[in-house]
């Protein structure tokens, strides 16, 4: 029985190394890149693009995107931003306000929490150590699945990164905004009377503020739907839990635009070339 414990704990052991080996593979981060020419078209911003990953992702989710636009001559992944449990962020490269189209890899150490609410309060960390430390007042951000959940719930409800930071052009790709509702629910505009989600609620409240702020950043909500043009899920989330984000960007009073890409998946959300393609046209107009 001795051995048989020894055994056990020696595997048990074993396990917990491979799976730390693993997380760390998985917030390594994709490489920076730097780039002297862009392609014709691309419309040069000094406007940098925070890049958020949704629930247990990790360098993976964007790495096809930063390698595309580097290899288009699209744009230039210039820093990676690892944020710790406790809010601490660890930064790696820097930005330079002379150099366009830079994109930011934003990481969680570890993002298995049962819900998303202890990254919204790490993306808050985050996103006040890019204004007080680099002076950041103007960000694009292109945000998959609870990865967008998080931006919204953290700057919709915080007036201060509300104030600092102008949020231009958000890219939102399969994020829930309001979990009331599944599949068998199509959107209308009865459903804001219906919602029992708080973070919704609190994003409504927020939509408010931000308009009083002058903070009304261009929204783009890309949908999947896994099993054709009619399927109402990319596999993961339900349609009507993004689509609700039309509610909130009206009582924001932004400039909306919802597109619905057939036979996607979720993860296929960040890695189909032509969805890529129409992510950077609508960052950068290219």
């Amino acid at each position: 029985m001795k051995k048989v414990g020894k055994y056990g704990v020696r595997l048990l052991a074993i396990v917990v190394v491979l799976l730390l080996c693993g997380q760390l593979i998985m917030i390594s981060g994709s490489r920076s890149n730097r780039l002297n020419h862009f392609a014709a078209g691309v419309q040069k911003s000094n406007t940098p693009t925070l890049l958020i990953s949704g629930w247990g992702g990790g360098t993976p989710t964007y790495h096809r995107l930063i390698t595309t636009y580097y290899q288009q001559k699209i744009a230039q992944k210039v820093m990676t931003i690892w944020v710790l449990p406790n809010g601490k962020c660890l930064v790696h490269g820097h930005l330079d306000a002379n150099r366009p189209n830079q994109l930011i890899q934003l990481l969680y150490v570890w993002n298995y929490t049962p819900t998303y609410n202890p990254q919204t309060k790490q993306l808050t960390a985050a996103l006040t150590m890019l204004h007080d430390r680099y002076h950041v007042d103007k960000l694009n951000v292109i945000a998959h699945s609870y990865g967008g959940s998080e931006w919204a719930n953290a700057v919709f409800c915080s007036p201060r990164l509300q104030k600092e930071i102008k949020y231009q052009k958000v890219v939102l790709l399969g994020v829930p905004v309001d979990e009331s509702f599944g599949t068998k629910t199509r959107f209308d505009l009865h459903l804001l009377h219906k919602s029992t989600d708080h973070n919704f609620k609190q994003l409504l409240r927020g939509a408010s503020l931000m308009k009083a702020n002058h903070n009304q950043p261009e929204i783009f909500n890309l949908l999947g739907s896994k099993e054709g043009k009619n399927d109402q899920t990319d596999g993961s989330v339900p349609h009507v839990q993004s689509q609700m984000m039309r509610l909130v960007v009206k009582k924001m009073g932004s400039t909306y635009h919802e597109r619905t890409y057939a036979n996607t998946t979720h993860f296929q959300l960040h890695q189909k070339k032509a969805i890529l393609k129409e992510v950077a046209a609508d960052i950068w107009d290219n």
